[in-house]
């Protein structure tokens, strides 16, 4: 069995950081890793409906896969948005939600 890989991303949906870290995943994915991305900071917007950045266009292609998406509660409500922003299928997580998260994944890699 492959490894089940979490990323934790905190980039603005704007940055190449956080597109590369899509592609990435979906790469993973393709390659038949089970992969689950958590977005916090200002990652947390990417998840927005409409959000048309290479990063918010890939968000799609990405809940195709079966890539199991989370955002961070705190950070979408210090932003001003609550779950009705988000795209269909991303979950509102807190932080012992993502603790839980690392002990489930084999891997995680932090995408700045």
């Amino acid at each position: 069995m492959k490894d089940s890989i979490l990323f934790l991303i905190n980039s603005q949906p704007a940055s190449p950081n956080a597109a590369r870290a899509f592609e990435s995943a979906l790469t993973l994915r393709a390659d038949g890793h089970p992969i689950t991305l958590f977005l916090l900071q200002d990652a947390v917007l990417t998840g927005l409906k409409g959000e048309g950045s290479q990063a918010g266009m890939l968000m799609g292609h990405i809940q195709c896969k079966g890539i199991s998406v989370y955002a961070l509660g705190e950070d979408l409500a210090m932003r001003g948005f609550t779950q009705t922003n988000l795209r269909d299928g991303i979950c509102i997580a807190d932080y012992a939600q993502m603790v839980d998260l690392f002990e489930t994944h084999t891997r995680v890699i932090g995408a700045l």
